[in-house]
Formats: C-alpha cells, sequence, structure tokens
C-alpha cells in the first residue's frame, strides 16, 4: 500500500483535467449561443428599419434644402441664365 499517494495524485490530475476540458466546453457553447443570439438581434434591428423606412417611403418625398429657398442661383435656372 505505498502507491496509495501517487493513485490520489492521479486521481486528482485526472478529476482536474476533466474538470479543465468540461469547463472550456461550456465556455465555448456559450460564446456561439452569444454569437448567435447578437446576430439575430441585429438582424431584427436591421429588418425592423428597413420595413419602417419602406412603409415611410422617403426616397419619394425628400426635397434637398436647395430646392426649397428660390433666391439660389444654382438651383433655379431662370436666375442663372441672366448672369
Amino acid at each position: 500500500m505505498q502507491g496509495k499517494g501517487y493513485f490520489y495524485a492521479t486521481a486528482m490530475l485526472c478529476g482536474l483535467l476533466v474538470g479543465t476540458l468540461c469547463d472550456n466546453q461550456h465556455f465555448q457553447r456559450v460564446v456561439r449561443a452569444g454569437f448567435r443570439l447578437r446576430g439575430v438581434l441585429t438582424h431584427e434591428v436591421f429588418r425592423k428599419a428597413r420595413l419602417v423606412f419602406s412603409t415611410l417611403n422617403l426616397a419619394r418625398s425628400f426635397v434637398p434644402l436647395c430646392a426649397q429657398a428660390p433666391a439660389c442661383a444654382a438651383c433655379s435656372p431662370a436666375r442663372s441664365s441672366g448672369r
């Protein structure tokens, strides 16, 4: 029974190795789930933004500020042809 200490040391080493491998596996799965969740949330935010902007139809109702000012010589062809 002189090898009892070596047996306990080996058992503790094996236990720690198994615990470390399980901890790393758990960490990898949690990180992967976090990346998936971030991707899903990003996708949903952009999908909602695209839906909102397509229903507002901002492209058709956009009027540049320069076109609203009648005194602007660059936008008004009648004023710029008089020069």
